[in-house]
């Protein structure tokens, strides 16, 4: 970390724990043993990206900026703990791995995953990501994007492609994204990796908007085209159970639509 990153971090941290809501300059600097211009610059920084704000003549806050971050993390932190009941269940019914992920600018970020007992495929790791074209969980995700983000994220002319099967045309993606706001599951059929299969379906929040994505993954051996259907079912489920605690829909505490694992078995293919 570079001296002036370090003291930028250390005058938000400072303003962030102060009992005060707002400090002076000459406060600030007399806390952190910190020269007043060389305070004052980082301040002044800060506060071009709404980091911090100026108050008044001389003092300051934490501004907008620093808020808007804050919840971002605490979202992220909620939306795993919150959906971590729902993967569990998930992987329970399937006994296939399950993975939570969230949009961070053009990808999908991998934020829990729970391996199934037939693993022998990993396509994620926590904390790995994916195009938002490329496997179920990211096209869930790319169809929860406003009209003007998705259409920004399809004028790229060089989509990355994984298989032979990946999207890459603005117009399959489009007709995809239509096909998962209109079912509410994406579906992946060898586009990440050749021999895998995976099932995705949004987490969402309180207002409705897709903030997460679930997927459901495994052998495309072990999937056949009729237990296609069962998992999907099963990740809706889930996708339903998370995002109602998330705060989403009227019926959040509805009982729970119990599946047999029998029924979600290879045999029920």
């Amino acid at each position: 970390m570079t001296d002036v990153v370090r003291k930028a971090a250390t005058i938000l941290r400072t303003l962030s724990e102060s009992p005060e809501t707002t400090l002076s300059l000459a406060a600030l600097s007399d806390k952190l043993s910190m020269n007043k211009s060389t305070c004052h610059r980082i301040l002044t920084s800060l506060a071009d990206e709404d980091l911090v704000e100026k108050v008044g003549i001389g003092s300051y806050r934490l501004g907008i900026g620093a808020f808007v971050i804050g919840a971002s993390v605490q979202r992220c932190l909620d939306i795993r703990e919150r959906s971590l009941p729902a993967m569990r269940w998930l992987h329970g019914v399937s006994e296939e791995t399950v993975y939570l992920c969230v949009r961070r600018g053009s990808r999908a970020v991998c934020l829990e995953r729970v391996v199934g007992l037939h693993a022998e495929i990993q396509v994620l790791q926590i904390g790995g990501s994916l195009p938002l074209h490329v496997g179920a969980a990211p096209r869930v995700l790319l169809a929860g994007l406003s009209d003007a983000d998705l259409a920004d994220y399809l004028t790229n002319p060089n989509l990355e492609r994984y298989t032979a099967k990946t999207l890459t045309s603005a117009m399959e993606l489009m007709d995809d994204v239509e096909r998962v706001r209109r079912t509410g599951a994406a579906v992946s059929r060898s586009d990440v990796a050749i021999m895998a299969k995976s099932f995705g379906v949004p987490v969402k929040d309180f207002a409705g908007s897709t903030v997460g994505a679930l997927s459901v993954s495994g052998i495309a051996a072990r999937i056949p085209r009729k237990r296609e259907a069962v998992l999907v079912r099963a990740a809706m489920e889930a996708g339903a159970r998370a995002s109602a605690a998330m705060g989403f829909g009227p019926d959040a505490l509805r009982p729970p639509n119990h599946q047999k694992k029998a029924q979600l078995s290879n045999n029920s293919a």
